[in-house]
């Protein structure tokens, strides 16, 4: 593997990165790895809309009835949405802050096409979850409610936050910053700078970024419907877009600007037509 793509093998040693300083050296996996774990595992903290309670009607809804349960088992009301999801993006951040030195061993380049591939990604995210076909598909088979599963936090903070105007624009700016900057180095780095090149061999370090066999296209398809199963065909379709970026590029900050650019535009549609469900 060359220097500039990946860590690479040193002293014999079949987990180190002689690139790299320390625990990140000995365990190069941690830069792919640690962000997205930690910033998953939050999101287990963040409360979700009661099923009882219609997220079109919240202004006649008690607090006590907003209250819900976390997997971790705490009771929190889904008012607080907004600073759990703030502490969650700040430990993130600090996370992807001290293993960026691993970032380094992708030089910064950009194919100018990244940005175009990124606002082509939204519109097939939009549409294909406008369609509804995963429901459409479930239920007659009585398994619509796996959808659930899936489905977003769907905050509307121009409602929840209306008597707190700083507080909601601040939301607004640190949510937005969270999908264009921080899910897209946490996912990229994981899926396609890792998973991808894992399954291709256990000495994944030594692969290429930008190699991809048979099984590891089918992983990253499989990965995209079991992060959003809700919208399963759009996730499927649009990380296939990304991967084909990948293949093309051989670059990882091509596939994650285009992930930025898709995210950013996802934000910008959903406060321009209050589409709280892609939120």
């Amino acid at each position: 593997m060359s220097k500039s793509n990946a860590p690479s093998q040193g002293d014999g040693s079949t987990s180190s990165c002689p690139e790299l300083q320390g625990t990140l050296g000995n365990h190069p996996w941690l830069v792919f790895v640690l962000p997205i774990m930690v910033y998953m595992l939050l999101g287990a903290c963040e409360p979700k809309l009661p099923d009882t309670v219609n997220i079109e009607d919240l202004s006649s809804v008690s607090e006590v009835e907003l209250r819900t349960t976390t997997w971790f088992g705490y009771t929190i009301s889904y008012r607080d949405y907004p600073m759990i999801y703030s502490i969650r993006l700040l430990i993130t951040v600090v996370v992807l802050l001290l293993v960026s030195p691993g970032f380094r061993l992708f030089p910064w380049r950009l194919h100018p096409g990244s940005i175009l591939i990124g606002a082509v990604g939204i519109v097939v995210w939009v549409v294909l979850c406008r369609l509804d076909l995963e429901r459409r598909i479930l239920e007659p088979f009585g398994l619509a409610g796996l959808l659930g599963f899936g489905e977003r936090i769907a905050f509307n903070p121009l409602s929840m936050l209306a008597s707190n105007t700083p507080w909601m624009v601040s939301f607004i700016a640190i949510r937005m910053v969270g999908m264009a900057v921080v899910v897209p180095l946490v996912e990229e780095f994981f899926l396609r700078g890792f998973l991808m090149r894992f399954i291709i061999a256990p000495e994944w370090w030594r692969i290429p970024f930008g190699n991809a066999n048979r099984s590891a296209l089918v992983l990253a398809t499989v990965y995209a419907v079991l992060t959003h199963p809700a919208e399963a065909l759009a996730a499927a379709a649009w990380f296939t877009l990304i991967t084909w970026w990948m293949l093309k590029t051989r670059n990882i900050w091509d596939c994650v600007v285009a992930h930025s650019v898709t995210n950013l535009l996802l934000g910008i549609y959903v406060l321009v037509w209050k589409d709280w469900a892609l939120w």
